[in-house]
């Protein structure tokens, strides 16, 4: 099933040289690649692509009918400002997502001042917005975005937006209902004042016919009696008007009335909707909880089988090489042997005794050449890790491993920035060194903004996983180390072991091997196979949340920082042993 992406931004910006599309489809590519079994796929389209082939006079209409009518996520990039144009088209969007639900709206900008208008404005309309400073940050962004797209099934997502419509209608309906009653409450009160008004009245009219029937006959009227008969009169046509107001006020609170139970009807219907939409949505989140756990599970028990594969075809090319050697090695000897023999029956005396002088010196120098290799060999082994020394100008000693592998292109283990141990969930909420988010940190920090400022910069060994897991004198790299081993070596992107990765090789010829390991992020795996991420020791000061690593996707490489809760590997260094 397509996934119709509508991909905004100025023209030049999105498709001109080194422009951001080629990001985007990088990111979708690499969601696809992770989503093999999906029939999920994104299609992403620009201004440029809806209008390729529509004349001028139609161009406008036809990507708006797009956005409207047939996208399903509409991403804007901004650099520094936004355009007339791109905020039309953010509106368009808007209003379709206000009306059905979508489409999803993803905003991303770099170079905006965040209080701009432009930054008030897409706070208001989007679903997500994230300020980017790279087009690497603005590729992960996008493809952890993507990939909860991905797993959320479209119907589920128009049945929440329909209980949030609903939700809105009844409540709605509900202050309706209350207005009514206000209105039948003061109606009924004009009620019973009307009421009132004609009972003072028919009152009065009472006293004055009595009044007017106790005069006397064949006397003249007084100017009193004149004044109570005028007053008779208009009493009555007061109480004839009152009488007529009466009819109306009744008719208008039955009126009143009707509707109150109309509405509480449309009420009922409304939350009987509700309720039916909220059941079908927890049984829809239900089947994808459960449909994501077997993936997950699956996917698990396939990456165990396919380490075992790897590591038992490895071990067994190895033996197979060691036994080759082995067997050439005894032939050279034998050759070797029969040759010596040879000379030996045909040399004289002389020159024979001549002959084992020299081997007896070349057997002391041997034996020193041997003394000097045991000692090299012992200092090899630093609690039982091989390290190699790639001659780098400070003399920094790096592993042939990650913490928690045995050979040199496996994974190993990942651990968030400062804890030694490993887990199933990576999330600030798990984090040692904080209250459950990054604004509530508990060591290493020089930001009052970020909790208790200690001022630490470097992690001390207790919290380095290195030296807590290979003890020795085992520990993480600095920043220092990690720059020096990115500019002084040379890259080269290779696979060995079945796993792909860099070759580092030192300035005296000497290498390692890094794996493409990825990271964990929340409790998935994520990037295996195509980037690697390997922490420092060095906290990032500027925004104590964050720590150095260094980065390679692919064949691009770079250090840059990484929130601390992140799950990354880590390859050990000491220091020289000379």
């Amino acid at each position: 099933m397509d996934i119709n992406v509508f991909l905004g931004g100025g023209v030049e910006l999105l498709e001109g040289k080194g422009g951001y599309k080629s990001v985007v489809n990088d990111a979708v590519a690499e969601v696809h690649a992770d989503m093999k079994n999906s029939d999920h796929k994104f299609v992403v389209r620009t201004f440029n692509d809806l209008t390729k082939y529509v004349v001028e006079e139609e161009k406008q209409m036809s990507y708006h009918k797009y956005i409207k009518e047939e996208s399903d996520i509409a991403i804007f990039i901004l650099d520094g400002s936004m355009g007339k144009i791109t905020r039309g088209e953010m509106e368009i969007a808007y209003e379709s997502f206000s009306n059905k639900g979508y489409p999803k709206i993803y905003i991303f900008g770099t170079n905006l001042s965040d209080d701009s208008d432009d930054v008030k404005f897409v706070n208001e309309i989007s679903d997500y917005y994230n300020h980017f400073t790279t087009k690497d940050n603005l590729n992960h962004e996008l493809y952890r975005e993507l990939m909860k797209f991905k797993y959320q099934p479209k119907d589920r997502i128009e049945l929440e937006h329909r209980i949030k419509v609903l939700n809105k209608k009844h409540n709605e309906s509900g202050i309706k209902i209350k207005d009514l009653l206000v209105s039948i409450e003061a109606e009924k009160n004009n009620y019973n004042n009307l009421v009132n008004k004609i009972n003072q009245a028919e009152d009065e009219l009472f006293k004055l016919n009595n009044v007017v029937r106790n005069h006397e006959p064949f006397q003249p009227y007084s100017d009193d009696d004149e004044k109570s008969s005028e007053r008779i009169k208009e009493l009555e046509n007061q109480i004839i008007e009152l009488n007529d107001e009466k009819q109306k006020l009744l008719l208008k609170i039955e009126t009143l009335e009707k509707k109150e139970v109309e509405y509480r009807r449309k009420n009922d219907e409304i939350s009987g909707k509700l309720s039916g939409c909220e059941k079908e949505n927890a049984r829809l989140k239900d089947e994808f909880s459960r449909a994501n756990e077997e993936n997950d599970a699956l996917k698990r028990r396939l990456d165990v089988k396919e380490k075992e594969y790897f590591y038992l075809k490895e071990k067994n090319d190895k033996c197979v090489k060691d036994l080759n050697f082995q067997i050439s090695l005894k032939d050279s000897l034998e050759k070797e042997k029969k040759a010596l023999e040879s000379k030996l029956k045909n040399f004289e005396i002389t020159q024979a005794q001549d002959k084992l002088q020299l081997d007896k010196e070349k057997k002391e120098n041997i034996g020193q050449l041997l003394k000097r290799f045991a000692a090299l060999e012992s200092a090899k082994g630093l609690s039982g890790h091989e390290y190699v020394d790639l001659g780098l100008p400070s003399g920094t000693l790096w592993a042939t491993c990650n913490v928690g592998a045995s050979q040199p292109e496996d994974y190993g283990n990942y651990y968030a920035w400062g804890e030694t141990t490993t887990k199933s969930n990576y999330d600030w909420s798990t984090y040692k060194w904080c209250r459950g988010s990054k604004d509530g940190l508990t060591k290493y920090n020089t930001k009052s903004s970020c909790g208790t400022v200690d001022n630490r910069t470097e992690l001390e060994l207790p919290d380095d996983v290195a030296r807590a897991n290979w003890g020795g004198s085992w520990r993480m790299p600095t920043y220092d180390e990690l720059k020096e081993l990115n500019e002084k070596c040379k890259w080269q992107w290779t696979t060995q072991g079945g796993k792909n990765g860099h070759r580092v090789t030192g300035p005296n010829g000497k290498s390692i091997f890094l794996p493409a390991a990825g990271q964990y992020y929340n409790n998935s795996l994520i990037y295996d196979g195509r980037q690697g991420y390997y922490w420092s020791s060095s906290l990032k000061e500027r925004y104590s949340d964050a720590a150095y690593k260094l980065v390679f996707i692919n064949s691009n490489l770079y250090i840059t920082d990484e929130c601390r809760y992140i799950g990354q590997s880590v390859r050990p260094v000491c220091s020289s042993q000379k």
